[in-house]
């Protein structure tokens, strides 16, 4: 974990590769698309909005973030699911795939094993076949 002293403030700070950057702009792409959709509800616009900043921060760390937004697909009503989810908080960026994941914690632990150039487009399909968005936020961001 990176420390930048400011004044008496310390600001934590993520360390970050360029592919981090780039899952970085498809979940804030991924996000701002959600928010376009006819049918997503205010607690979920308030939820991905938070996301969204968090985002917006990085490489810095925003206080109070802890959100996750996407999407998932249960095909015929069964148990089995796909999913494709973000996730940002004070300790980790995420993007979990049904099986596979890109997670970069701030203590500098990554895990990165999933293709992210077919994520976008992978999500439009399954909005195309019914996939319902998903938000959860259990943020206390003070903007």
């Amino acid at each position: 974990m990176k420390v930048i002293e400011k004044g008496k403030l310390e600001l934590k700070k993520f360390t970050l590769t360029d592919e981090d950057y780039y899952a970085i702009e498809i979940a804030m792409n991924v996000a701002r698309g959600l928010l376009k959709l006819p049918d997503i509800t205010p607690e979920q616009i308030i939820g991905i909005g938070y996301a969204l900043y968090a985002l917006e921060q990085l490489p810095m760390v925003t206080e109070g973030a802890d959100c996750e937004f996407g999407i998932e697909y249960r095909a015929g009503g069964g148990e089995d699911k796909e999913y494709i989810r973000f996730g940002v908080s004070e300790s980790y960026l995420d993007i979990s795939i049904a099986g596979s994941g890109w997670r970069v914690e701030i203590g500098g632990s990554r895990n990165v094993e999933c293709d992210l150039a077919e994520i976008e487009e992978s999500i439009e399909e399954y909005l195309n076949i019914g996939a319902e968005i998903v938000v959860h936020n259990e943020s206390s961001i003070h903007i």
